[in-house]
């Protein structure tokens, strides 16, 4: 890890919570292939910060990204379920 000059006002821990995910470590925690995942950045379909020619994923932008496209389950009423009794 890059070392930090004493009083430069960044903080080890901070550094540490700020770490960002390679296109390999997402796809692990994702459980998907590493191709989707450079598929999904091709097409731009999931946050991602370049640095360099490289690509790297904030945490906590892909749990926001994660839950934008959650699906709720479709809940009927009992009535429209079995109808008039």
């Amino acid at each position: 890890m890059t070392q930090f000059r004493e009083g430069c006002g960044v903080k080890r821990q901070e550094m540490d919570s700020k770490k960002l995910l390679s296109p390999k470590e997402l796809a692990a925690y994702l459980g998907v292939a590493i191709g989707t995942i450079y598929s999904y950045t091709y097409q731009k379909q999931i946050p991602y910060i370049k640095i360099g020619r490289l690509a790297r994923f904030d945490p906590v932008e892909v749990e926001i990204w994660i839950n934008a496209r959650k699906i709720e389950p479709f809940r009927m009423k009992s009535k429209e379920l079995y109808g008039s009794i």
